[in-house]
This record gives structure tokens, sequence and C-alpha cells, in this order.
């Protein structure tokens, strides 16, 4: 999901599933198990400028600045930047009840997510 999201995506859609296919079959990105991927070192020297946020504050930022350019409502996202400032990690279920969706399968928490 962070990858989606700081790709500007939805992890569940079908332009992030295939741009990530595109990655992987160039070799950009290699996948360290089923839920998690990585740029690969032919992906790094592709995109020397590419960064990966160093703490929990920078992530905090990016993920404020897509939110802002996704036009997310301002509640949902001032209750999402509060349940993530921790550094913690939440399934999805638990960021829809704390950011007040009734469910991840509802259609306005999958475009807010």
């Amino acid at each position: 999901n962070q990858v989606a999201l700081m790709a500007g995506y939805t992890a569940e859609s079908a332009g992030f599933k295939k741009a990530l296919q595109l990655a992987k079959k160039e070799g950009l990105v290699e996948y360290h198990n089923e839920t998690t991927v990585r740029m690969s070192p032919a992906g790094l020297r592709r995109y020397p400028g590419v960064s990966t946020p160093t703490s929990n504050q920078e992530f905090m930022k990016r993920l404020q600045r897509i939110m802002t350019m996704k036009k997310v409502p301002k509640k949902a996202g001032e209750l999402l930047l509060m349940l993530l400032k921790d550094g913690k990690s939440y399934t999805v279920a638990e960021v829809a009840h704390e950011t007040g969706y009734p469910s991840a399968e509802t259609p306005g928490f999958k475009k807010f997510i």
C-alpha cells in the first residue's frame, strides 16, 4: 500500500498493478515476499534520484502532499495522519475503522485509500 500511495495510486487500482508488472518485467523492482516490493539494484541505477522516506515524519509529509493532490476528504485525511504518526503498521480494516468508514470494502474508502 505504501508504494502505491507514494506513486499516487491505490494498491488495488489497475493502473498501479500494470505499472508494477511492467517495472518487474523490466527488472526495476523485486519482491521480497508476497506483500513487499523494493527497487532492484538495476532500478536504483536507472533512477538514482528516487529516495525512500528515511523517517516516519518524512513519510507523513509525502502522504500529506499526496492527499492534497488527490483531494482526500479533510476529516478522513486528518484522522489518517493522526493514526499513522506513531510509525506503527495498521491493517486496511483498522485504517477504515479509525478514519470513520464502516468497512474497507466501501467505495468511499477504496477511493480514499
